[in-house]
């Protein structure tokens, strides 16, 4: 089954939107996390891990950071699957999907389980 974008059609418009709005809210996220960081010095990603964005003693706005990558994982899936079937129906288009999904999801879940629940 070969999948055909067609220019007029709106719904072709959802994964390149999905995909820009994931990355612009991950973004926020990781901004205001990271200018209300309150742990050891300034954050920065060359001394922190990013999931220390997600803890509650770490910065004020943990939850933010948690729900935004819980948001942008979602959106990002969209893009990622959008992104495969603009692609066809190939081997390298499937395992790119696959992969995609496997790492948006992935992506998604340091929302959900954040660095306080291995600490």
């Amino acid at each position: 089954m070969q999948f055909n974008f067609q220019p007029n059609k709106l719904i072709n418009l959802l994964p390149p939107v999905a995909g820009i709005a994931g990355c612009i809210i991950v973004g926020g996220g990781i901004y205001e996390a990271a200018t209300h960081y309150t742990g050891s010095g300034v954050y920065s990603p060359e001394n922190h891990f990013i999931s220390e964005l997600g803890l509650d003693t770490a910065t004020a706005m943990a939850h933010v950071f948690n729900r935004n990558l819980n948001v942008a994982g979602f959106l990002l899936m969209i893009f990622v699957i959008g992104l495969g079937r603009y692609l066809g129906n190939g081997l390298s288009a499937r395992a790119g999907i696959v992969t995609g999904i496997i790492a948006t999801v992935s992506f998604s879940a340091v929302g959900y389980f954040t660095a306080a629940d291995w600490l």
